[in-house]
């Protein structure tokens, strides 16, 4: 029972948040568009939780605080060439290159160099935002997308937006990469044990470069699905990116210390930010008792984690 318990403990924690707001805002939270609603400006963070669910997994502290630069300097670079009449398709391309490329600096850092994660990814955070700054230099490119481009941002499909559509894909495939193949399986492994991965012949730093890269992808790609959702491009787009992706994973249960956790938690970990959020506007609840609410959430989460931590010690392993 307590296995099972441990296991649900965050798909309960969003039943019961779902429960709470359909009673106090009856009319109109469980209605079709605004769970509609809910769940499209939910699929970005999704997208994000997942490459740094995946990040955190891989363990030594792994967190990456740039994937807001990274999602901003991308998306800036895609939206001036596409506004130049570059081939849509290229310049999405060469906007995930450019988050490849910041990942893979990120990853050099951490893996060669052996700098912390959270310095090596918060001086590139910094540097990367900068650069973005400098390549727009005051200005915002705005109205110059095509509808086939802005389709995958905010165009709907059978009355469900694309972005909902996009986010299922990327969690279907990410949660496939880390569970059913050895490169996932080995993520997990240099998260437990760094040192017992390595001794096994796991390329501990190739590894860790991949992840890097693949998350520095991710957050290109959301930076551009933004940009398709908003039709403007901005260096300013992605300054909460960092935090509310860490606060989705650590929601999620995703251990902070590595090597223990779900991608499909994260996921709720991420939809139960957006269903808060929306919740509390609906209520009347002001912008900054949500972000008070938003912190108290985080440090819930992380005492909900200490106990199902204690819980599985004591009954779970005591069991088997």
């Amino acid at each position: 029972m307590v296995k099972y318990l441990i296991k649900l403990s965050r798909w309960l924690l969003l039943l019961l948040v779902v429960i709470f707001f359909a009673v106090q805002v009856p009319s109109t939270f469980l209605t079709f568009d605004n769970i509609s609603n809910v769940l499209r400006v939910s699929a970005f963070l999704v997208i994000l939780a997942l490459g740094q669910g995946i990040v955190i997994i891989s363990g030594n502290g792994g967190i990456d605080l740039s994937n807001g630069s990274v999602a901003a300097l991308s998306s800036c670079i895609s939206a001036l060439m596409i506004s130049g009449g570059v081939n849509i398709i290229l310049a999405v391309i060469v906007g995930l290159l450019v988050g490849a490329g910041i990942g893979l600096v990120n990853g050099l850092l951490v893996s060669v160099v052996k700098l912390p994660p959270f310095v090596a990814t918060y001086g590139m955070d910094s540097a990367v935002r900068g650069a973005a700054y400098i390549l727009m230099s005051g200005t915002i490119v705005y109205g110059v997308f095509p509808d086939s481009f802005r389709f995958m941002g905010s165009g709907t499909l059978f009355g469900i937006g694309v972005p909902i559509y996009i986010a299922a894909i990327c969690a279907v495939v990410l949660i496939f990469l880390m569970v059913k193949t050895i490169w996932g399986r080995n993520v997990y492994s240099i998260g437990n044990n760094k040192r017992a991965a390595e001794i096994s012949g796991i390329g501990v730093n190739r590894l860790q470069l991949s992840v890097f890269v693949l998350n520095g992808v991710i957050a290109a790609f959301v930076g551009i699905l933004y940009v398709a959702r908003l039709n403007a491009a901005e260096p300013v787009l992605g300054t909460d990116f960092s935090l509310q992706s860490i606060g989705a994973v650590v929601l999620g249960g995703i251990s902070l210390a590595g090597g223990k956790g779900s991608l499909l938690n994260a996921v709720v970990g991420a939809i139960l930010i957006s269903v808060i959020n929306n919740g509390l506007t609906l209520v009347g609840v002001s912008s900054h008792w949500q972000t008070f609410v938003f912190g108290a959430v985080i440090v819930g989460a992380i005492l909900l984690e200490v106990l199902m931590s204690f819980l599985e010690k004591k009954y779970v392993k005591s069991d088997g």
